[in-house]
């Protein structure tokens, strides 16, 4: 599936709650969990308008400290970091970056391929979820 050629809604909230849901969607179904500083719980209240943007957006301080403090910054084998950086891009996209969904899903799948979930079956589900041209 090429990522450019998916129908953003133009409503840039709705398209950036699809892009969130469809994170969410895999994380529940791949078994991803946060025992503190949530991102789910904090996404879906962003979602669901039970959080403002800014402080959404400000959840992320707390994940680059953890990269940050285990010297993270180029880690892409421990499981930990690769969590660290999930709870990032579940936290990292608010309507001012709209235009750049593409860039942040292409992350999103970059990501999935360092880790153990299968990534062929994440990009299926982009075919299922997103609408295209």
């Amino acid at each position: 599936m090429n990522i450019s050629k998916i129908k953003w809604p133009k409503d840039k909230k709705e398209a950036v709650n699809l892009y969130l849901r469809f994170l969410i969607k895999i994380a529940k179904a791949e078994g991803i969990t946060f025992e503190e500083n949530n991102p789910i719980i904090d996404a879906a209240n962003y979602i669901d308008g039970n959080m403002s943007a800014s402080d959404y957006l400000s959840k992320r301080d707390y994940w680059w400290t953890v990269i940050d403090c285990n010297d993270w910054g180029r880690e892409f084998s421990s499981p930990d970091a690769l969590k660290a950086r999930y709870a990032l891009s579940l936290l990292s996209v608010s309507e001012d970056q709209y235009d750049d969904l593409g860039e942040y899903l292409s992350w999103f799948i970059e990501l999935i391929e360092y880790t153990s979930i299968d990534v062929d079956k994440v990009i299926d589900g982009l075919f299922h979820y997103f609408k295209v041209e």
